[in-house]
């Protein structure tokens, strides 16, 4: 692996910088032109060095400090469908179908955040509304335990 890959992969690493243009302030560290640095990492995907590139938002940090993972029990026919219907929303982070179990008749989950517990139980609603489903089951979300990027290098 070039030098220059590696730095790259360094600096990805320790975050973006919260600006209209981070990939700009990444290259001036870098000490190369932007376009470079997203050719660069646009190889490094395509190449498989890196699976992918993306932020995680501390929901904390911006205000949202309201969250659940709501499990549905959408039916095997209506899942797709449903699913689709709760992704829409914003406010909804995740949405996934999980294998039912026999005393575990949810097969849809959705995280679904808000800036207050009274927002998101309508933002709930609203998923259920769009879903129509009736059987479903709210687990909040007491406290963000670790939140880490993984090292490999």
């Amino acid at each position: 692996m070039k030098e220059l890959d590696k730095k790259i992969i360094k600096i990805l690493k320790q975050g973006y910088p919260l600006t209209k243009r981070p990939f700009s302030e990444l290259a001036d560290i870098l000490k190369i032109k932007e376009d470079l640095l997203l050719e660069k990492v646009k190889g490094m995907v395509r190449n498989k060095t890196i699976r992918r590139t993306g932020v995680a938002l501390s929901h904390r940090r911006v205000g949202i400090t309201s969250n659940a993972m709501v499990v549905w029990n959408a039916g095997e026919a209506q899942v797709v469908k449903q699913g689709k219907a709760a992704s829409r929303f914003a406010f909804v982070s995740h949405c996934y179908e999980r294998a039912t179990l026999p005393n575990w008749p949810y097969n849809l989950y959705t995280m679904i955040h808000a800036k207050s517990k009274t927002e998101l139980q309508k933002n709930i609603i609203k998923v259920a509304r769009a879903t129509k489903i009736k059987n479903y089951k709210i687990l909040r979300s007491i406290k963000e335990l670790k939140k880490t990027t993984p090292n490999f290098i």
